[in-house]
Parts: C-alpha cells; structure tokens; sequence
C-alpha cells in the first residue's frame, strides 16, 4: 500500500489585519479614496473572514458575494470566494474566481499559491508549477509555497526537485514539520532509510500533533525492520487520527511480520471496516488468518477479496494455495507486487532476520564443481536486489540479471555488478533473447513457477555447449511440484533430475541446504548444479 504524504498547505484567511490593510488598498483603488466606502467594505470583509475561519462557510459566502456585488473587482473578495469553493469541491468556478483576482492584482503571492493548489485539484500540475514558481519568486520567504511546490513536484515523480523545494521551505521555516516529513517520504523512496528517519523525527518534534508525521515515521523505521519501533509509530498515528486506514493497515502487516497474527487480525479488520471494498486489504487479511492457523477464515476472506476483484490474479492464487490446488505458476502480477512491497527492506529481512543465504550455497556448490571457473555470459534469473550479483560478479566477464519487479531491478542497479538488468518475466525474457549464456543463475526463482518446463526448455535455447545451471527450490517430498499454503511452490529432486536428462543435462552436484527461517523454523530446500552434455543445437528449435 503506498504512502500517504501530507496534503497541500493552501493560505488560508488567517490574520484580518492583513486582509484589512490589502482590502483598504484594493477599496481606495476602486473607489477613489471613499473613506465611506473603503470602511463599508472593511466591515463587510471582516465579517466574512471570521465567517471562514470559523468554518461557517455559507456565511462567508453570502459576504463575499456582498462584497462582490459593491466591488465587482475586490481582490481578496475574488481570492477568498475561490478558496471557499475549492474547499467544497468546486473547483472550477475557483479556478474562475482566483484567476480574476490575479487579473486585478498580479504581484500577491498567495493567490498564486492557491490558483495552484486548485490546478492541481484539477489534474493540471505543470500550470500549477508555474503559479507556485511564481508565488515563491514574489515572496522569497514564503516557505508554504515551497512546500507546496515541492509536493506538486513530488506527485509529478521529479523527487530531486521537490526534495530541493522541501529543503527550501525548512530553510525559511525549520519547525514546517509537512516539508520535514515529505522530504523523509522522498528519502525513503531512495532507499536512504536512516535519512527518512532523521526526517520524520524532525517532522514529529516540529508538530508532534500531525498524525500523518507519526505514520510515515513508521514506514521509515519499517523499512529499516524496526518493526517495534514502527507499531509504537502507528499506534501513535491512530491516537491521533483513530480511522487513519493506512494506519491500521500497516500496523496490522508489522504485527503480522512480528508474529503477533492475533493483534494483525485486530489492526486488518479494523482496516477493512474502514475501506470495506478494499481487495488488498482482504488479501492480507486472509494470508494473516492462514499463517495464524485459520484456514476457513483465510479462504472466506480470500473469496471476499475475489468478489470484489474477479481479475486480480493475486486472488485466485492464494485460493488454490490455500484449498490444496497446484497451479502451474504464480501470476507475474502477485510476483511483481509482492516484491516491489518488500523491495525496500527485502535484505535487511531475508538476509539478517531469516537467515537466505541462496546465492552463497549456489557459489559453495560451485566451488565444488571446479577451481578458478570464469564464464563469458552469465545471467542471473530473478536477480531481486542483486545478492547473487554480488557473490558471482567476479567470476562473470558480462552479467544480466532480470526480475519482474521493477523496484528490485533499481536495488540490483545500484549494486553496480550487472552490465545488464530488464524487468522482465525470466522465461518469456529468455524465450525473446539473441543471447547465449554459459552460466545461469536462479537463487530463490523457481520457487514462484511449479512447472519448471518451460524454463527449461527457454534456458537450454539460449545456452551454450557445457553451459551450467544453478538453482535452489523448496522440497518437495513426492510428486512433481507442489503449491504450498505460502503461495511458493516446492519441487522434487526427482522432477529437477527428470527435466535435466530430458533437455540433455546431467546433475553435476545436489546439496540439501536450508534456505530460509520461516515461523522460526528452517524451510529445507536443495541447491542444484545442472551441466548441458548434449549439443543444445538439438534443443533449440
């Protein structure tokens, strides 16, 4: 579930002095210096004002419209009217009403704050960039409108610009505890996680009242596994902001990482009641209620989910997985998903925490195999972050690795150990390739393909003569492959030895390792080397 970031800060009528001191500017311009008038409409501004900020909107309405009727052309008449119907939603006749106040008096910064934060309301964020580069260069201590131009460049995805305008808007203001916490949102985007923690502390000691700063203050200690720390977080958000969905729904996943599924049932239930049509709350929920050893309640949950979204793939795969159907695959979208999620604390979790050490055990296997190998092209299939990348780049003259998610493909970019990285399925990447590869690497892939025919068949096309093959599965203990109630599937040695000889492979080495800790228990699995013995010019069609 993606991040909330805070809203857009509009400029709101807060202080009447000032109205009162534009307005008696704006009247003796319209009225020629009538003390008379410019008093009458004083008054009747004052009025209206109080009305808005006392949230009397209606009221504040009919005065501005009063106003409006004396003085066709009042500045903060036009402005204030547009804000109020912006805030319910009219944005339209907002756009209308501000970009007539700018019309009588250009040069005041805040009605190019607000026509912005409307253009954006109305899905025009490059117009409402320029109001609010426009609104900053008339007032060079309006830390609100950097802010807000740092939000609208965050939502248009340029996050180095907004960090800068974020950055900006602290510099002016060092307590603008929405500027402190998107920045920290924008770090942790980049994956710099101890900086997005700095940030967010910054942001709740500015305003310690904002529940959205206490929310992404968890995200950022999630992403670092401080799970502990992170519900603390959340719990505090929620305090705050008691039908904060995202909230609940965090928590509810943190408690379910920390192995408190009863409290994560609580959290994600509270979470469906809030958003009822949410498919992937449901998901969750159900996957929660499995590992907790409610199965009944897991596949219910998981129909829910499928009512609402028949065509989410995801659905009908935790359904079989958790009724005892074997499918030949997982769909590349609850793959894809899956890890772009878990993209941001993917090694701080299965490395430190559950012990994965696939690509180790494949290089150790390796080792085994020969002395001092060096391979001209090797490609690492579903590379993740890039963990298989760092134990084999040395040995590799050209390396790709390919991952259907495209967030773990810029965790493995950064690693800088591949020539080559696609978001790609592995198979239908293979299948499309001119390569040919001496070395194939699957640390932890297969585990999300049952029928491993087709890999077989793509890799053995694209391999050259005396080629190897490593990967690691769960095991199975009997038949083929087998979907398993965690969505993973498990294969048999005896499977893995039947495709080999089939596609002119011989098993060069087979270990029995443990591949990860799950439920604080080891999940076994086997490391495989495979060797091409036959010339693949007779498997390549």
């Amino acid at each position: 579930m993606k991040d909330r970031i805070g809203v857009a800060r509009p400029s709101m009528p807060r202080g009447q002095d000032a109205m009162n001191r534009s307005h008696r500017r704006n009247s003796r311009q319209s009225h020629g210096g009538s003390t008379a008038a410019a008093t009458e409409h004083a008054a009747l501004l004052r009025e209206a004002v109080a009305c808005h900020q006392a949230g009397r909107l209606q009221e504040a309405e009919e005065g501005y419209q009063m106003l409006l009727a004396l003085d066709p052309n009042h500045a903060d008449a036009l402005h204030l009217l547009g804000v109020k119907n912006h805030q319910v939603g009219r944005n339209d006749e907002a756009c209308r009403l501000i970009g007539r106040a700018i019309d009588v008096s250009s040069e005041r910064p805040v009605y190019h704050n607000n026509l912005a934060l409307v253009l954006q309301a109305l899905n025009q964020p490059n117009e409402a960039v320029v109001h609010l580069r426009r609104a900053a260069e008339l007032d060079a201590g309006y830390a609100d409108a950097r802010y807000n131009l740092g939000k609208c460049l965050q939502d248009m995805g340029d996050y180095d610009q907004a960090a800068r305008q974020y950055e900006a808007a602290i510099a002016l203001d060092p307590r603008h505890a929405e500027a402190w916490s998107n920045l920290g949102t924008i770090f942790q985007l980049q994956g710099r996680y101890a900086e997005a923690e700095d940030a967010q502390r910054r942001a709740t000691a500015a305003n310690p009242d904002l529940p959205q700063v206490h929310y992404n203050l968890g995200n950022a200690l999630r992403s670092l596994c401080r799970r502990a720390e992170a519900v603390e977080a959340y719990q505090c958000a929620l305090s705050l902001e008691p039908n904060h969905r995202d909230a609940w729904y965090n928590l509810g996943v943190t408690q379910k990482e920390l192995g408190r599924s009863g409290e994560a049932i609580a959290s994600l239930r509270r979470a469906c009641q809030l958003d009822s049509g949410n498919a992937g709350i449901l998901r969750v929920l159900g996957l929660t209620y499995q590992e907790n050893g409610d199965n009944a309640a897991a596949v219910a949950t998981i129909r829910q989910a499928i009512a609402i979204d028949p065509d989410n793939g995801s659905g009908h795969h935790l359904l079989a997985a958790f009724t005892g159907e074997t499918t030949d695959r997982a769909p590349e979208e609850y793959v894809r998903n899956l890890f772009d999620d878990y993209a941001g604390r993917f090694e701080g979790e299965l490395v430190d925490q559950l012990g994965y050490r696939g690509p180790t055990q494949l290089r150790e296997l390796l080792n085994d195999i020969g002395d001092d190998l060096q391979f001209s092209r090797a490609i690492d299939l579903g590379c993740g972050s890039g963990l298989a990348g760092e134990v084999f780049h040395d040995m590799c003259d050209n390396l790709c690795g390919v991952d259907l998610a495209p967030k773990m493909i810029e965790q493995a970019r950064a690693k800088g150990c591949y020539q080559e990285l696609a978001a790609a399925d592995v198979v239908a990447y293979l299948n499309q390739s001119h390569e040919r590869y001496d070395l194939f690497i699957a640390a932890d892939a297969v585990v999300y393909l049952g029928d491993l025919e087709p890999l077989f068949a793509a890799a053995v096309r694209r391999a050259d003569d005396s080629a190897l093959v490593l990967l690691t599965t769960e095991l199975a203990a009997d038949g083929d492959f087998t979907l398993l109630p965690s969505g993973r599937y498990a294969h048999s040695e005896a499977y893995l030895r039947q495709l080999a000889e089939c596609h002119g492979m011989e098993v060069s080495a087979v270990k029995t390792v443990n591949l990860r800790r799950e439920h604080n228990a080891w999940i076994r699995g086997q490391a495989i080397a495979l060797r091409c013995q036959r010339k693949v010019e007779d498997y390549r069609h």
